[in-house]
């Protein structure tokens, strides 16, 4: 295949998503990965919020603060 067909593909999954701003796609895909951790690990809850936790503590600023405004508007 070219690399130019994943162009498309792309553009594709992005019409899907155009509806959707970033903070609420990172929340999705934070809410799949937790639920992911909960069904596919040995890891307790408590373990998950945890890591979560510190996933994001590690996040930029800014990205933080986008968070934390979403948050409180919801």
């Amino acid at each position: 295949e070219d690399e130019k067909t994943f162009g498309g593909m792309f553009f594709e999954y992005c019409d899907e998503l155009k509806d959707l701003s970033h903070i609420e796609a990172l929340f999705l895909i934070i809410d799949l990965f937790k639920k992911t951790l909960h069904d596919y690990s040995t890891l307790t809850e408590e373990k998950i919020n945890d890591l979560l936790d510190y996933f994001f503590e590690l996040l930029p600023g800014y990205i933080k603060k986008s968070l934390m405004i979403s948050n409180a508007e919801s």
